[in-house]
């Protein structure tokens, strides 16, 4: 799936909120077997893995697909957004050890 860059959007679709990296919009579904949020691209995806559906009191709801929960017809499939953000994040720094003085 390609998508156009954040400058064609003009704005956000409703409901989303921008990428701290990328500044794409995205939206958060929240999994209903964590209970953690996941970032998916706004717009429904036939590629995509995320099963979601909109609930009248909680917003967006679902869960990842696999075979214990198949993906159901009512719901839309969403990419997760970490799969095609264009900024991707780099290798953390490691704490470097102090080094003993020298003896001379």
């Amino acid at each position: 799936m390609r998508m156009p860059p954040a400058a064609t959007y003009r704005g956000r679709p409703p409901g989303c909120s921008p990428c701290k990296r990328c500044g794409r919009p995205i939206l958060f579904v929240q999994n209903v077997v964590t209970g953690n949020a996941i970032p998916v691209e706004p717009i429904p995806d036939v590629d995509g893995t995320i099963s979601a559906r909109r609930h009248p009191r909680r917003g967006l709801i679902g869960w990842p697909v696999s075979g214990e929960r198949p993906h159901e017809p009512p719901n839309r499939l969403y990419v997760v957004h970490k799969a095609i953000c264009p900024v991707r994040p780099g290798p953390t720094k490691r704490a470097r050890r102090p080094q003993p003085p020298l003896p001379f």
